[in-house]
């Protein structure tokens, strides 16, 4: 699993696409839950198609689910507060700076007109 500031990629699970990024900007929610002796992060998508195009067995009822292994190095909880700290960052200055820069260009464009 890598985690960054615009997304992570899924190297964990086996029907995942290891190069394929899953943008913050696609996730509603994530949750951790417990199957038995079993953790798994359950990532809500806002739109599952913009991940793949085709059906695919990696998102199921629009969620990906993550099957963590036991040796994966890093407490299941403490995976989940990394990704959401990730999404939040991502939230507040990556789409924050991304409106801005829009801003500015309409501004830009309404003088260049007059």
């Amino acid at each position: 699993m890598i985690i960054n500031e615009k997304g992570f990629f899924d190297r964990i699970s086996n029907d995942a696409e290891p190069d394929k990024m899953v943008v913050w900007k696609n996730v509603k929610d994530i949750t951790l839950q417990k199957q038995g002796e079993e953790s798994i992060i359950i990532v809500q998508l806002i739109d599952p198609r913009r991940l793949f195009k085709t059906k695919s067995t990696y998102i199921k009822d629009g969620c990906i689910h993550i099957k963590l292994p036991k040796h994966i190095g890093v407490q299941p909880k403490e995976l989940l507060r990394v990704m959401h700290n990730y999404k939040a960052y991502y939230e507040l200055y990556i789409e924050d700076e991304k409106k801005k820069k829009a801003e500015k260009k309409k501004k830009h464009k309404q003088k260049t007109k007059q």
